[in-house]
């Protein structure tokens, strides 16, 4: 699972010559800045040329999986050859690109990748009188705390620093027993009306969770890119 600067500009460099052939837009699972604990990697170079590449990481009873391989030397068995070394788990999750056949594996859900441009939300109705938010700074950006009237704390959303131009939401989260009532909208809002609107906000959400997807479209989110896993 360690891998050096040079593996990383192969892997990049590999990852953009796939995309180009297939005409795809895939992302292969790589720590972009120094090798991750949690992320592992099969490599096969012919000589100095790396010609199949495959990551994963282990989440317990699932493994997601990603993989390429160079045009010139596909159908040759190298995926099959790296699939046999990862540990065998209930569920391997494989993330598909655009250049493989669907018709081949198991369908499992699709993530969004969602984006708040500029000056696209869209509020919502409630009395701003039963509701209020604490911030407090994290490491790497700031949370929101949603509180009632009566100072029950009712969810917080986790905000990161991407660039200059843009943060992402990490965590979003309302207690289960105050979910169903349009709180995420209300807290989005509610963070929203301090948050400097000619930056973009980005956030990832799984195709199984529909009440969240919903609510994040009828806030002003739209899918910038999707991608859909597949079991193995």
């Amino acid at each position: 699972n360690h891998i050096s600067y040079h593996d990383l500009e192969q892997i990049k460099a590999l990852e953009s010559l796939c995309n180009s052939y297939d005409k795809a837009n895939y992302h292969f699972i790589c720590d972009e800045n120094e090798a991750a604990k949690d992320i592992y990697y099969f490599l096969t170079y012919d000589n100095s040329l790396l010609i199949s590449a495959l990551s994963y990481i282990d989440y317990g009873t699932e493994i997601e999986i990603s993989a390429m391989t160079h045009p010139d030397y596909r159908n040759r068995g190298y995926f099959k050859k790296a699939l046999k070394n990862i540990p065998r788990k209930k569920n391997n999750y494989y993330l598909l690109s655009d250049a493989m056949d669907p018709s081949r594996h198991n369908f499992s859900f699709s993530e969004y990748y969602l984006v708040l441009k500029p000056q696209k939300f869209i509020k919502c109705r409630y009395n701003k009188k039963d509701f209020f938010v604490k911030k407090a700074d994290l490491d790497d950006g700031f949370i929101y705390n949603l509180y009632n009237a009566e100072n029950v704390e009712l969810g917080h959303l986790c905000i990161s620093y991407v660039n200059e131009n843009s943060y992402a939401i990490w965590d979003v989260y309302i207690k289960e027993e105050h979910r169903h009532k349009g709180l995420c909208h209300v807290l989005l809002d509610m963070f929203y009306e301090n948050f400097d609107k000619s930056k973009s906000l980005y956030l990832n959400v799984n195709s199984l969770n529909t009440f969240a997807y919903r609510a994040y479209i009828k806030a002003g989110f739209s899918v910038d890119k999707k991608l859909d896993y597949y079991c193995l």
